[in-house]
């Protein structure tokens, strides 16, 4: 039916008993009575409204789960509800010559209608571009409010995943079976969830829970050497903003050989005791967003000012750096913890420094596209030492405002110290 004939009602004939009733209607004085309240429309009127919804996600860490899953699990993946719906599985190219057909084999012999999803390997996969493609695909696959979008891989199919299940029909449900340690210790654990533009990294998102995250640390030993130790940065982020002797155990026993399936296990488990609790905390309280976000804001300009060819967790190690130096320079912190970071990066072969050929004035400029950049400024969070996070004496709040001549300084003074290394 054309759209605006189904606007159209027909009247109904003059000597139908609804006419009658519409007349009757038409008598009746609306003056209103004194029980309501009214007010002139001279008058101004303000409302607001709220609603709370309680974001709750479950994690199941277990060695040897992926392509052996036990009877029922895909129940528990698909929800009570979810039987008669159309799922996805979500993945990428390198992740589906591993997986891809075990799991969504095992989908379907648990009988259950799922269509497989593959994106190219690859931050730039995580696109603007790509999240429509892939709306398009799977409105025209088909689906409805109890379908499942199922992310199979790290954190940009994570993330790109998340997008969707936020986005379509409002929310549909979202699972998580991470293969990298980046997915495992950082990218799934959240309820953010965003794709990247032209302008910088993850600067479209949602918040939306995964109701399920499944991690299996086996399956990073498919991954590199680089990967890993990729993953691994943001372990040891929190590690510097919470905890002393977790760095130490990290850099320890991740020096030379992180393919150890015993330390890579502790590994999760150490960084989710410690991020777990800043998801659960208090919004009203910074502290909880600062730690997750240290050395982002200025890892985020470099990962993109760098084309994608430093990965997440390189990025990172510097913009933590670089946040060292800030604090030094501000006074917060003492030398020695630059060169604890430093330190503990080398240790882990990962980057710490500015390359000597990026454009400090691009990082400049990029970091203006930061989240939590406002009122021309960038604001970060910075630690007085290992363990413990700066808190400014009279807000109380861990973020604060980042001159951009002190910025601008400690970028210059990281890339000449990694020159000079």
């Amino acid at each position: 039916m054309p759209y605006n004939e189904a606007l159209v009602v027909p009247a109904p004939a003059d000597n139908s008993e609804t006419t009658t009733q519409a007349k009757k209607a038409e008598s009746v004085n609306v003056t209103p009575s004194s029980s309501v309240e009214t007010s002139s429309p001279d008058s101004p009127i303000q409302y607001s409204f709220s609603r709370k919804k309680a974001m709750d996600s479950n994690i199941v860490v277990e060695s040897g789960l992926v392509g052996h899953f036990p009877e029922g699990f895909f129940d528990r993946v698909f929800g009570p509800e979810g039987r008669p719906s159309q799922h996805f599985l979500l993945t990428d190219s390198r992740v589906n010559t591993l997986y891809g057909d075990v799991v969504l084999e095992e989908i379907h012999s648990s009988g259950y209608r799922c269509e497989k999803l593959v994106l190219p390997e690859g931050e730039a996969s995580k696109s603007v571009e790509n999240y429509c493609k892939l709306v398009e695909s799977i409105l025209h696959t088909g689906m409805d409010k109890k379908t499942t979008i199922v992310s199979l891989g790290g954190g940009v199919v994570n993330n790109m995943a998340g997008m969707l299940t936020g986005t379509l029909y409002r929310g549909i449900r979202l699972v998580h079976i991470c293969t990298s340690m980046m997915s495992q210790v950082d990218a799934a654990i959240d309820f953010k969830q965003a794709v990247n533009t032209c302008y910088g990294k993850n600067l479209v998102g949602a918040y939306h829970p995964a109701s399920l995250i499944v991690i299996d640390p086996s399956v990073t030993l498919t991954q590199s050497e680089r990967d890993v130790r990729n993953g691994i940065s943001e372990s040891i982020k929190h590690a510097l903003c919470q905890d002393e002797a977790i760095l130490e155990y990290i850099v320890k026993n991740g020096r030379e050989h992180v393919h150890d399936i015993e330390f890579l296990h502790n590994v999760v488990k150490l960084t989710l005791d410690l991020k777990v609790p800043t998801l659960n905390g208090a919004v009203s309280d910074d502290f909880n967003e600062m730690v997750p976000q240290y050395g982002h804001c200025i890892g985020h300009a470099i990962e993109h000012v760098s084309k994608y060819d430093f990965l997440h967790g390189e990025a990172i190690a510097i913009g933590m750096t670089v946040s060292a130096e800030i604090a030094v320079a501000l006074g917060i912190a003492k030398p020695e913890l630059v060169d604890r970071h430093i330190e503990v990066f080398s240790s882990m072969k990962l980057p710490w420094s500015v390359p000597s050929d990026m454009s400090i004035e691009q990082v400049l400029e990029t970091v203006k596209y930061d989240k939590h950049f406002f009122n021309s400024l960038p604001r970060m969070g910075l630690l007085v030492e290992v363990g413990t996070m700066y808190r400014h004496p009279e807000t109380h709040q861990c973020g604060i405002p980042i001159d951009y001549d002190v910025l601008e300084k400690a970028l210059r003074v990281n890339q000449q110290r990694g020159e000079s290394a």
